[in-house]
C-alpha cells in the first residue's frame, strides 16, 4: 500500500488502475535494492543449504539470488559473479560433509576446472545417485534377514 497508494480510487479502491498501469508505478516508484540488501541477500544464501533439501534445489535458490543481486543496479555494481556461488556453495559442501567423496573429487580438480558449471553437474550426479541409493536401501533386509527371520537358516 506504500508504494501504490496513490493510484487507489477512494470509492472502488484499485478497480481503475490496470495491471500495466501498476507495474508502471511501482517500477518509476520502487528503487530496487540498496548495498546493504546485496550483503543481506549473501549472508543468506551463505545459509541456503541448511533450507533446501537437496541440492537441484539449492543451485536453483542460488541462481535465483543471483538474478535478485543482478537487477539490483543498472551497472552491474552488485552482480554476484560464478566465482561468488562457486565459493558459496563449495564452503557449505565442506561443512556440511554431505557428499565426502565428492568434495575430494571436487578438490582433485585442477583451478581451471573448478567452474560453476562443473561444480552443478557434480554435485546433481552426486545427489541423484544418493537418492537411488537411499530408494534401494529403503524397506529392504539385509542379506540373509529373511532366512533367518523365517527359520530356514
Amino acid at each position: 500500500d506504500t508504494w501504490v497508494r496513490e493510484l487507489k480510487d477512494p470509492e472502488t479502491f484499485y478497480t481503475d488502475v490496470s495491471p500495466r498501469d501498476l507495474i508502471d508505478h511501482l517500477q518509476s516508484q520502487c528503487t530496487g535494492r540498496h548495498a546493504i540488501d546485496i550483503l543481506a541477500l549473501q549472508d543468506e544464501m551463505r545459509q541456503y543449504h541448511v533450507e533446501f533439501e537437496g541440492i537441484p534445489e539449492y543451485i536453483n535458490a542460488l541462481e535465483d539470488a543471483q538474478r535478485r543481486a543482478k537487477r539490483a543496479g543498472d551497472d552491474g555494481e552488485y552482480v554476484v559473479t560464478d566465482a561468488t556461488l562457486l565459493l558459496i556453495a563449495s564452503t557449505a559442501m565442506l561443512k556440511t560433509q554431505q557428499f565426502p567423496r565428492v568434495n575430494d573429487e571436487w578438490e582433485d580438480l585442477p583451478r581451471v576446472g573448478r567452474t560453476w558449471l562443473a561444480w552443478k553437474a557434480m554435485y546433481k550426479r552426486a545427489q541423484a545417485k544418493a537418492r537411488v541409493k537411499k530408494l534401494a536401501a529403503d524397506g529392504q533386509d539385509q542379506f540373509g534377514g529373511v532366512a533367518a527371520a523365517s527359520g530356514n537358516a
